[in-house]
This record gives C-alpha cells, sequence and structure tokens, in this order.
C-alpha cells in the first residue's frame, strides 16, 4: 500500500488544469455540462484504439442497412417464382449473409476493446486526477455538508465509472447509430430517391419528438437533484460501517437502518414523478417512428401501383431505413441514463476545475524553503482571530491569542475540551487560516514559507491517530519514506512501542487491518508517534497523543520525549486535558 503521488500524477495534473480550462464551475449550485469533446481530450494519447473502436463502430452501423438491402434481394428472389433463378442466386446471397456476419463479428471486436480501452483508461486518469484534487484541498473544504465521505466515496466511484460509459458504450451506440442512418439514407437514394426525399421530408418531425425526449431527460430524469439522496445514503452507510462496534454496542441497528432507508426514500421521491412523465416522453417520441413506416408503407404503395418503383426497390429502401433508424429508437431509451452520465460527467469535472482555486495548495512552489539547518523552531502567534468556515457565527479566537514559544521549549495548553488547544495546531500546520493575526516559525510569517516545506518541519500526532491500510512499517514509514529500517527502528524504540509490535507473529509486517481495527487505542497512539518521530521534525505537535496509554507506557514515552527534545532541542507543543500529562 503507497500515499505517493503515482505514475499518473503527470497526466492527474494536466486534467485538473484541462478541467479548469474547460469552466467546470458551479452555477446555482449545480455543475456545467461537460460535452463529449471535453471528456475525450483527456484520451489524446489513446486515440489510435480510440480510431479502431470508432472504425469498428462505423462498420457495424453499416452492416445494418446493408442487412437491409440484402433481405430485400432475398425477398424479391422468393416472391418472384423463378425456380432457375432460385437456384442460380441462392447460394451467392446465402454468401452474401455469411461474410456480412464474419465482417460484424470483426468490427464488433475493434469496436468493444478500442471504446473500452479508451474508457477504461480514462476512468483510471480521471479517479487519479479528482483524487489529487480532493486531497489538496484544506480541511475547511472536507467540513462543509456537500463534501461528506459517502458523496466524495460516490464521485470518485461511481461517477468515474459513469464517464466510462460515455466514452465508451455511448461513444460506441452513438458512432453505430449515425453511421447506419446515413449508410441507409444512401441506400435508399440508390434504390429509390422518391422514398429517400419522403424519408428526409418526415424526419425532422421524428427528430423534434427525439430533441423533446432528449431536453426532458437531461433536464430532469437525469438530473443531480434526483442523485442527491445517494450521497446522503453513502454517508450514512459509510458511518454505519466505520462505527459498526459503537452500533451494536449501542443497539442502533434499527436507528442506522431507518436513517439509510429515509435517504433512500427522500431520492425516490424525487425520481417518481418525472419518470412517470418521462415514460409518456418516451412513448411520443418511439410512436413517431411507427407513424412515420405507416406513411412510408402507404407512399410506397401509391409509387409501385404508379409504376415510378419496383417492389424490390421499395424494400430495399424501407428495409434500409427501418433498420438504420433502430438504432435511434434504442438511443430515445437511453436518454435517461446519458443524461445521468453526463450530470455524473459534470461532477466529476468540477471536482477537479475546484482545486484551481486553492488558497493553500501543498503542490505549489511558492513560497520560502529555508535551509534546515536554519531553523530553530520558534513560534509566535499573535492577535489570532478565527471561526471554522461552517460556522462562522461561532468563533473560537477573538483577536485576543497570542502565544511566544522559543525554540527548544516545551509548552503544554490545557483545558477542557472546546476551547480551542486543536485549533493552535490546526492554524500552525495551516489546514485553515486565520481571519486575522499571524503565526510566525522564527520571526517569518508561515503564510510566505512554502506549504509543504512548513509541515515537513513539524510532527503531528493528533488525539484520534489515523493508521492507513498496509503493515505498521508502512505506516511508520509514511512519516519519511526515504528512511532506512535503523531509523524506524529508532522512531518506533523513542515512542515506546517496538516492544509490543516485536511480539506480533510478523513484526514489522503485521496488517493493521482495516480502519487499523486490528491494533488497540494505545498501540495506533504509539506508532503514530513513531510515524512522527521518524522525520525527526523540528517542532513536535502532541494533540492528547498520549491519551490511550496506560501510565506507565505514558511515562515511558514522556521521558523518551524529554530525551529527545534535550539533545536535539525540538520545539514540542503539547495539548491535554490534565495538567499531569
Amino acid at each position: 500500500t503507497s500515499l505517493s503521488r503515482g505514475s499518473d500524477g503527470g497526466a492527474a495534473a494536466a486534467a485538473v488544469a484541462d478541467a479548469a480550462a474547460g469552466g467546470d464551475e458551479e452555477e446555482g449550485g449545480k455543475p456545467k455540462k461537460v460535452g463529449l469533446r471535453q471528456i475525450l481530450a483527456h484520451s489524446r494519447q489513446d486515440l489510435p484504439y480510440l480510431l479502431s473502436g470508432l472504425a469498428g463502430a462505423c462498420a457495424v452501423g453499416a452492416s445494418y442497412p446493408v442487412w437491409g438491402t440484402l433481405l430485400a434481394q432475398v425477398q424479391d428472389m422468393f416472391y418472384a417464382g423463378d425456380a432457375q433463378k432460385l437456384r442460380d442466386e441462392s447460394a451467392v446471397w446465402c454468401l452474401c449473409f455469411a461474410a456480412l456476419g464474419v465482417a460484424v463479428v470483426g468490427a464488433n471486436v475493434l469496436q468493444w476493446h478500442g471504446l473500452a480501452t479508451v474508457g477504461e483508461r480514462l476512468t483510471r486518469r480521471l479517479r487519479a486526477a479528482a483524487f489529487e484534487s480532493m486531497v489538496r484541498h484544506d480541511a475547511g473544504w472536507f467540513d462543509r455538508e456537500d463534501k461528506r465521505v459517502g458523496t466524495l466515496t460516490d464521485q470518485l466511484s461511481t461517477d468515474a465509472s459513469k464517464v466510462h460509459k460515455v466514452a465508451g458504450d455511448q461513444l460506441g451506440k452513438m458512432a453505430v447509430n449515425l453511421f447506419s442512418l446515413f449508410v441507409g439514407l444512401g441506400i435508399a437514394l440508390w434504390a429509390s430517391w422518391q422514398m429517400a426525399l419522403a424519408v428526409l421530408g418526415v424526419f425532422p418531425l421524428f427528430g423534434a419528438a427525439m430533441a423533446v425526449n432528449m431536453k426532458f431527460a437531461m433536464g430532469d430524469v437525469g438530473s443531480e437533484e434526483g442523485l442527491d439522496g445517494g450521497g446522503a445514503a453513502g454517508a450514512t452507510l459509510g458511518a454505519a460501517v466505520r462505527g459498526i462496534r459503537t452500533v451494536a454496542a449501542f443497539n442502533l441497528q434499527p436507528a442506522v437502518r431507518d436513517l439509510y432507508a429515509a435517504a433512500l426514500d427522500q431520492a425516490q421521491r424525487r425520481r417518481d414523478r418525472a419518470t412517470v412523465i418521462a415514460g409518456l416522453v418516451f412513448g411520443f417520441a418511439q410512436s413517431m417512428m411507427f407513424l412515420m413506416y405507416a406513411f412510408l408503407f402507404w407512399l410506397g404503395a401509391k409509387l409501385i401501383a404508379s409504376g415510378d418503383i419496383t417492389f424490390v426497390e421499395l424494400m430495399t429502401a424501407m428495409f434500409a431505413i427501418i433498420l438504420a433508424s433502430f438504432g435511434l429508437g434504442q438511443t430515445a431509451g437511453d436518454a435517461a441514463d446519458q443524461s445521468d452520465c453526463a450530470d455524473a460527467a459534470a461532477r466529476v469535472f468540477a471536482l477537479m476545475a475546484e482545486a484551481e482555486a486553492l488558497e493553500l495548495d501543498p503542490y505549489s512552489s511558492a513560497g520560502a524553503r529555508p535551509a534546515a539547518d536554519k531553523v530553530a523552531g520558534a513560534l509566535g502567534f499573535r492577535g489570532l482571530r478565527f471561526a471554522y468556515p461552517t460556522r462562522p457565527g461561532q468563533p473560537v479566537f477573538r483577536g485576543d491569542f497570542s502565544l511566544e514559544v522559543g525554540a527548544g521549549q516545551t509548552v503544554a495548553l490545557v483545558g477542557p475540551s472546546g476551547n480551542g488547544k486543536s485549533t493552535v495546531m490546526a492554524l500552525l500546520l495551516r489546514f485553515y487560516s486565520p481571519q486575522a493575526g499571524t503565526i510566525s516559525l522564527d520571526g517569518k510569517d508561515i503564510r510566505d514559507l512554502n506549504l509543504a516545506w512548513l509541515r515537513t518541519q513539524v510532527g503531528y500526532v493528533g488525539q484520534e491517530p489515523v493508521l492507513f491500510a498496509g503493515t505498521i512499517k508502512d505506516n511508520i514509514l509514511y512519516g519519511r519514506p526515504d528512511a532506512g529500517n535503523e531509523a524506524m527502528l529508532e522512531a518506533a524504540r523513542a515512542a515506546h512501542a517496538h516492544d509490543f509490535i516485536s511480539a506480533f507473529e510478523r513484526g514489522y509486517d503485521t496488517d493493521v487491518g482495516e480502519q487499523s481495527a486490528l491494533l488497540s487505542g494505545g498501540q495506533k497512539q504509539r506508532v503514530a508517534l513513531a510515524r512522527a518521530l521518524i522525520r525527526d521534525p523540528k517542532i513536535l505537535l502532541l494533540d492528547e497523543a498520549t491519551s490511550a496509554l496506560d501510565n506507565e507506557s505514558e511515562r515511558a514515552v514522556q521521558e523518551a520525549l524529554d530525551r529527545l527534545r534535550r539533545a536535539r532541542r525540538r520545539t514540542t507543543l503539547v495539548i491535554a486535558h490534565r495538567l499531569s500529562t
């Protein structure tokens, strides 16, 4: 398991930039629509697959009117009543059908392999770009109601997968249907220009019905409003699974079940009325196709009766048109799904575009990067005023918080919950920005320092330490990926973690489990502390970092930290509820 930027980092960054250039800003709280051209712009490197897939799709589309032409010829052969003609031509037409079948197999392989490859690679690329844009945001962004865990997870998994349909299934269907229509009209013109012109005359009515159909689907059935309940349901599900022990301990299964059902019901109610109207609109669009057939058969009968065309010419034109138009009827039925996929693409691109307007960007190269040996670790907090973005009317600091911490000093912030102790650390790490006041490191305003560099100077252990899926070794080395085994062992010993880790059968290669459930609270805190210590930071932030330890372990960890502080003049900021800590 690795949390480093992978090989797709450049492509992901390019995707983020392209999304921003595409103007995917939200209008009225709803993401701007994304066109197929903008989506396919992220598949430039897959152009050979795209072209081969489209070529296969066009060949598949052409096969339908060609099939209709062959049917008309065979039908004429049977209805002619000429035994000699039947014997002479039957083998020829059978070979033509067989050849068409072989060609269709090859064309489908080209279409599905080419476009599926484009879709899969595009989905992977967009997921990487969307995830990268998410982790670049500050903590306040994740506090927003519309950025809940379930909603963001849906955007990375479900929405990105739906974009695959746009570049794969739907693009293939579009190419098949359009080319089928063009070839069908061409064959109809060749067989009977009168019938072809009649089709072109009535086709605008059919097209208008299709347009109404698509507009309705894009506006209502596939709208994001009808899907919001899915995000709420996902958030409820995620919270229940993550807190399953609490759910079980308090017998909350009925309560979380009802919350989940309520979220699903809310989404369903929003869609019920739209689906009834959708059935009427879709039915009307498809009925226009049958009305068109009725008119064409009537006209064909008149033309045959007048001697303007023959029976085989009528059937050739009709079969070519009918089989070519099947895809348009299918397009009408797929309108809601197409709209759903388009909305999903809009949400993914809007998510990527948001990362381009960041005030705090950990990937930015802006800001000073003082030499490591020039960093002493003196901290200054002066006149801070701050309220969390989601609670602007409840300020934590009102411009009256100031604190000076000398280089190498240990300072404790002690007090009850909710009085801003953890907020001080969050502001120092620039998870948030204060509305007024300054924070300095060695006299330099931290806003003038490079954000990534600033965070490399700090080791942080939160009151609820987070370990990632993988081994204990992986989690410690996340603090400094280039560290060797000796540095890892030294950090683990300093955190009083080496003994319990060594007691495991697989030692440092022990898997921590989902949500680090295989470790106790105290063990997680010590692994998190080792992760902070391995980077040998100039500043150490401990937010109730020993709260889950027993008295003996807490005393041992504190003694180890004191030794390290004295030896390396490390500035330490400690948060505690009690003075003894």
